[in-house]
């Protein structure tokens, strides 16, 4: 009976240390899931979500480039246009590709995106830059100034046509005033100047840094040429008159050639 007895308890310890081992989390066991987490998908894509915020600060996934080192030219494409869509300047890239006539592209030709490896000299003097750079952003955050930057609008007026939607998708239509003079919406140097792209019109592109360019299209009157500096504010073109008889300019930011919203970056409209 004694035997019995201590049989039937050390199968049931033998089945209990079972049952405990086959819930424990350790040693293989299956993971345990909250079913009540329907959302956790949602909030991957919340975390991972690309997001710049009007100060043109970006998150760490921004960072990469998306660009290809090659571009195959297709029919009715410009250099003008394909600099444009790769956040490039249509010099630069035609110096790349030793092209010496900018209006002159064949059709299959690979154009490179990326330049040549540069020589020592470009090396030193590029090496210097940085150097200039590192010692301008130090003075910038002891100066409290923010080396991101901070937009303003390039002329006062009412939106006409919203970021993807309306006449041009690229960018937002601006109504103001006639002849109402267009600003610089941030410092840089003016790397396009003309008409070269029919869409666009009378067009100016400013580089502001590798990633940002801004786009200002549609003016009556451009006053400022290619290769010039210009500062945030400063005149730069006046709006046009469009074909429904409103002054309308057209404008776009883009981030290493793709456009962004402006008016995720530019500051609320008092």
């Amino acid at each position: 009976m004694s035997f019995r007895k201590n049989g039937s308890i050390c199968i049931f310890l033998v089945g209990l240390s079972f049952f405990n081992t086959g819930c424990s989390t350790k040693g293989g066991g299956a993971p345990i899931i909250d079913r009540n987490s329907t959302n956790s998908n949602n909030v991957n894509e919340s975390v991972t979500k690309t997001v710049i915020n009007r100060t043109g600060k970006e998150t760490a996934s921004q960072n990469r480039d998306w660009r290809p080192k090659q571009y195959l030219v297709k029919r009715g494409d410009t250099l003008t246009e394909i600099a444009l869509n790769h956040g490039l300047s249509y010099r630069e890239l035609a110096r790349w590709n030793n092209i010496s006539n900018p209006d002159l592209i064949t059709i299959g030709a690979i154009l490179r995106l990326t330049p040549n490896l540069p020589s020592q000299k470009e090396i030193s003097r590029k090496a210097t830059l940085q150097n200039k750079t590192k010692i301008a952003d130090k003075e910038d955050e002891k100066s409290g100034r923010s080396k991101y930057i901070a937009w303003i609008w390039p002329v006062n007026g009412k939106i006409v046509y919203e970021f993807g939607n309306g006449e041009n998708t690229k960018g937002i239509g601006i109504l103001s005033t006639s002849s109402e003079a267009v600003v610089a919406s941030a410092p840089g140097v003016v790397v396009y100047s003309g008409n070269g792209i029919r869409a666009y019109g009378n067009m100016i592109i400013i580089k502001h840094n590798a990633t940002y360019l801004s786009v200002y299209a549609h003016n009556r009157l451009i006053m400022v040429k290619e290769g010039q500096a210009v500062a945030q504010g400063q005149k730069i073109s006046e709006v046009n008159i469009s074909v429904e008889g409103e002054n309308r300019l057209h404008f776009e930011i883009r981030r290493l050639g793709r456009p962004v919203d402006p008016k995720s970056m530019l500051p609320s409209m008092s």
